[in-house]
């Protein structure tokens, strides 16, 4: 692959990702522009459930 395809495949890659934050994960774009990946986002959404969890459970 040359340089300027791998490129483009990143620049097509991250549309498709802030796409899938934006419209499958109900995320502004300044909120999925956060996000380089999509595991980060997701990584963080868990880790806030599990406080939400702990916090709603506390005696």
């Amino acid at each position: 692959m040359k340089n300027n395809d791998m490129t483009n495949f990143k620049a097509w890659f991250f549309r498709i990702v802030y796409s899938l934050l934006v419209e499958g994960f109900g995320l502004s774009l300044t909120q999925a522009s956060r996000y380089g990946k999509l595991e980060d986002y997701l990584i963080e959404e868990q880790i806030k459930s599990q406080r939400d969890f702990i916090n709603e459970n506390e005696t």
